[in-house]
Order: C-alpha cells, then sequence, then structure tokens
C-alpha cells in the first residue's frame, strides 16, 4: 500500500490542521513573500494558533464565495498516522478571470493603513505577470506546501502530476509562482517553464516610518512566475507562448 495519497479537503473538517501545516512550511525556511499574505505577529505558540484561526476564516469565506471558478484544496495524507503532510490550494478558471473587474482584497488582517497600503501595492506586482499573459482560462496553483518532516519524500510531485493531470484533461494551461530558487527546477521537471526572476518593490512619493518598517520586515521579496503549456508540450518560439512577444520575459530564470 503507497503510504502518500492525494485527497481533496474537506474546508470544514481539515482546514486548521492543513494551515497548521501550510504555517510551519512557510516558516522552515522562512519566506517573507507569504508573509504579505499570512503574517504571524509574535514567535510563540498563541501567535501561530492566531494565525491560523484568521486564516482559516478568511479561506472558508473565499471558498464560500467562489462562484466565478472552482477553488479546490488537495491534501496529501500520510495512511500510517492519518497526519497531512503537505497541502495545494488551486483553481480552476472555465473562462477569462480577469475579463471583468476584480475587486481589490482587503489585507485586514494589517491594522494599519500604511501596511495595507503596501500590501496592496506588493500584491498589484505579484499578480502582475499572471494578469499580463493568462488572460483566457487557465489553471491556477495558488499555494503548495510540504510540512519539513515530510519533505524528500515526492509529495510536491504527486500534487503537480494531480493538478497537471486534471489540467490536461480540461485542456487548460496552468501557471503558479515559485516563491524559492530551490522549487523552480521541481517544477521545470513538471512541464513548467521559468520566466525571468521578479522582485516585489513596491514604490510611494512618502516613504514614513510604517512603510519602511514593511520594507525592513519583508525584504527580499523575490518569485519566479512559471507556465506549463497542455500537456507540457513546450518548443521555443511558441506563437501563444505568454512571453512570446513580451522581450522583459524572455529570459529563463535567473538562479
Amino acid at each position: 500500500m503507497t503510504r502518500f495519497k492525494v485527497e481533496e479537503v474537506d474546508p470544514f473538517t481539515d482546514l486548521e490542521e492543513l494551515l497548521d501545516c501550510q504555517l510551519t512550511a512557510f516558516a522552515s525556511p522562512d519566506q517573507s513573500i507569504y508573509r504579505l499574505f499570512c503574517p504571524v505577529f509574535g514567535n510563540d505558540k498563541h501567535a501561530h494558533k492566531d494565525a491560523v484561526k484568521r486564516k482559516a476564516e478568511m479561506y472558508l469565506k473565499h471558498y464560500e464565495s467562489s462562484t466565478e471558478h472552482d477553488f479546490v484544496w488537495s491534501k496529501v495524507t500520510d495512511t500510517e498516522n492519518g497526519k497531512i503532510a503537505g497541502g495545494l490550494m488551486w483553481n480552476i478558471f472555465k473562462t477569462n478571470p480577469w475579463k471583468q473587474k476584480v475587486d481589490h482584497i482587503n489585507p485586514d488582517w494589517y491594522s494599519e493603513e500604511r501596511e495595507r497600503e503596501f500590501i496592496l501595492k506588493a500584491m498589484d506586482i505579484f499578480n502582475g505577470p499572471r494578469k499580463k499573459y493568462m488572460q483566457k482560462p487557465h489553471v491556477y496553483l495558488d499555494t503548495g506546501f510540504v510540512h519539513p518532516e515530510y519533505r524528500k519524500n515526492g509529495i510536491i510531485t504527486m500534487f503537480l502530476t494531480h493538478a497537471t493531470k486534471k489540467a490536461d484533461e480540461l485542456g487548460l494551461e496552468v501557471w503558479l509562482e515559485s516563491s524559492v530558487p530551490m522549487g523552480v527546477p521541481i517544477y521545470m521537471r513538471c512541464g513548467f517553464i521559468p520566466l525571468q526572476q521578479q522582485s516585489i518593490q513596491p514604490q510611494t512619493s512618502n516613504p514614513d516610518d510604517a512603510w519602511k518598517a514593511m520594507e525592513e520586515k519583508l525584504y527580499p521579496l523575490k518569485f519566479w512566475p512559471m507556465w506549463r503549456p497542455l500537456n507540457g508540450d513546450y518548443m521555443e518560439g511558441m506563437a501563444h507562448s505568454p512571453w512570446a512577444n513580451c522581450s522583459e520575459y524572455r529570459e529563463k530564470s535567473n538562479l
């Protein structure tokens, strides 16, 4: 019997354990880009639990309001003890998600107005490449992670195989962002093509102490947009490649 299996998450029973796993994964090593979306205010267990609870409430709200696309949470379970070893949140967009104006998410997980302004500008930069090049139906692999205790067991590859198989069945291209350079070659083995490394550096005309504190807390913020053509079949010069006519993204990943 296979030790690990991919299953769909029940958001009403699995979510807190899944998000506890997620926060632990992104803290080891610490990935500051994740703190844009899920800050932990403190270094003790209570701060961790508060972040899990806050994130769970946000995801449930998002799950219940997702009418324009299929919002999917997958988990990998250790069949020997029933623990969640990792998770993948992904979205199946059967229509162009950018066709209609999308309301900004209110980053109310930060309390100060200047902090929220920083986060909104950072999120615009982060979403920029996908918004520019994926003006079409597609599958978006939003957040993937593996608990530190379960790494080097092929779990990310299990997730990618599961999600890309579904995308191929639907005839859809796939998009993701790697938040660490070590993830790029893993995704490439599953048919993803890296675009140029991106840096998130929100700008303001009046960088006050609150703004500078956010920079100090979160920088550097880097990510690698990655695109997978249908069936992972790519040939140099493909006319429908997201960056075929976009010189700023033609370089391969700068690791």
